[in-house]
């Protein structure tokens, strides 16, 4: 197993972790730094991510393992991070429902391609949502609120808002229905 396949595996291996700081959730002097800490490893997992594809690809180690491996070690901490902000009532439930369900749609065009010969790489744009999601997500984790106060919800419906809302808010306007489809005629190499 090489390096970069080594590094996503330590992506995933950090989502327990990451849950278990937040279910924990230390407490020093009235201050819940189980939180903090959690958005510390939330924070590390996701920049493994730019890490593993950076030394397979300097390494000319880019192998199958890794490029199932990758998008399965993102959704999980991704997935993971929606679930608790739910959990924790600081994103309405649609939101989650909406993003993951995403990711689920945007996995299965890909298998169906990959099945057909044809591969669907990352574009610019989907590369952007990840990193917009991960500063949203990170961020949101740094901002709580005890009080959820009634507000406008992005597409016009009262729903809970605080100011950990308006990063994934953000995300979820910019990126979550972007999806990447293939040029007509392109195949895998």
């Amino acid at each position: 197993m090489n390096l970069a396949n080594k590094v996503t595996i330590s992506r995933i291996l950090l989502v327990p972790i990451f849950l278990l700081a937040l279910i924990i959730n230390i407490k020093y002097a009235e201050i819940e730094i189980g939180k903090y800490i959690a958005a510390l490893i939330f924070i590390i997992a996701a920049s493994t991510d730019g890490i593993d594809g950076y030394i397979a690809r300097k390494r000319q180690q880019v192998t199958t393992l890794g490029k199932f491996l990758d998008p399965l070690a993102d959704k999980l901490l991704v997935t993971a991070a929606l679930i608790w902000l739910v959990e924790n009532a600081d994103i309405p439930s649609w939101m989650a429902i909406i993003i993951i369900g995403r990711e689920f749609i945007v996995t299965g065009v890909r298998l169906v391609a990959a099945g057909e010969g044809v591969v669907i790489a990352a574009s610019i744009w989907g590369k952007l949502k990840t990193i917009i999601q991960i500063i949203a997500l990170a961020s949101s984790a740094f901002t709580f609120s005890s009080a959820k106060p009634k507000s406008q919800g992005i597409c016009g419906t009262a729903s809970p808002v605080t100011t950990s809302d308006i990063p994934i808010q953000c995300s979820f306007r910019i990126g979550a229905l972007n999806m990447n489809f293939p040029k007509k005629g392109s195949k895998a190499r």
